[in-house]
């Protein structure tokens, strides 16, 4: 009868007139699922021209060259959130030595702020020390370190592609 109120549904000679819902559900998940595979082999033939960086996202290669945050000497004593919200570190000065500590939370990675003397994660309260010593969770370990270097300039370069411990050679610089 509601063939006869719709004359655009199919006749039973139609393709498809007799399709049951859950037929049709069927089909419709199969081709996702045949699509979705078919495009995860076209994007992998694109992976290798991109550089997955865990902290801040896909990047290209450019991007993996380490950064420039400016003359070393200019860097304050303790640690700076300077380059947090922009390039997601924190620049750390102790006498002449320098470093560069994640400011990407290990729990959820998000963006980590300063607060009364401590690193602490306004998203889920993950707080750690300035050292990057974790001091309660949700986080469950401590915060990594990145490679630093101080080029011909006194510039401080930071290589977020490398992941350090604070005692690894290279996640510290020394000022001459």
């Amino acid at each position: 009868m509601h063939r006869l109120m719709n004359p655009a549904l199919p006749t039973g000679d139609q393709p498809f007139a007799r399709l049951s819902r859950r037929r049709f559900a069927l089909v419709v998940l199969g081709t996702g699922i045949v699509a979705s595979l078919a495009w995860g082999q076209v994007a992998t033939v694109d992976d290798e021209d991109v550089n997955l960086d865990s902290e801040s996202g896909p990047s290209n290669q450019a991007a993996a060259k380490p950064f420039d945050a400016g003359s070393a000497s200019d860097v304050p004593q303790g640690i700076s959130e300077k380059f947090a919200k922009s390039d997601r570190i924190f620049l750390i000065r102790e006498g002449n030595k320098l470093s560069a500590m994640t400011a990407t939370c290990t729990h959820k990675n998000q963006r980590l702020r300063l607060k009364d003397g401590q690193v602490f994660c306004a998203a889920h309260g993950s707080k750690f020390k300035t050292d990057g010593t974790l001091v309660e969770g949700p986080a469950e370990r401590n915060l990594t370190r990145h490679g630093v270097s101080i080029d011909a300039r006194g510039h401080l370069l930071v290589d977020k592609s490398r992941s350090l411990l604070p005692n690894d050679p290279g996640a510290t610089a020394e000022l001459a």
